[in-house]
């Protein structure tokens, strides 16, 4: 029985290892693509800008270029 108990206390202790482990690079992943989406957002922000004054300059050239 003290054996058992024994070889439990290590595999308890591995366990918290591999699990602290294994939490830290789950929130280093989640960390990492939440900064992933947020440049993402930023991205598709700026390019929706850009196509809103090209098709405003587009809509003004062709009423200059109509006169």
């Amino acid at each position: 029985m003290n054996q058992y108990y024994n070889n439990r206390v290590v595999y308890t202790r591995y366990g918290f290892v591999f699990r602290n482990l294994i939490s830290n690079d789950f929130e280093t992943y989640i960390g990492d693509i939440q900064s992933y989406f947020r440049c993402l957002e930023e991205e598709r922000t700026r390019a929706f800008e850009e196509a809103r004054e090209v098709s405003y300059n587009y809509g003004r050239f062709l009423q200059v270029t109509e006169e």
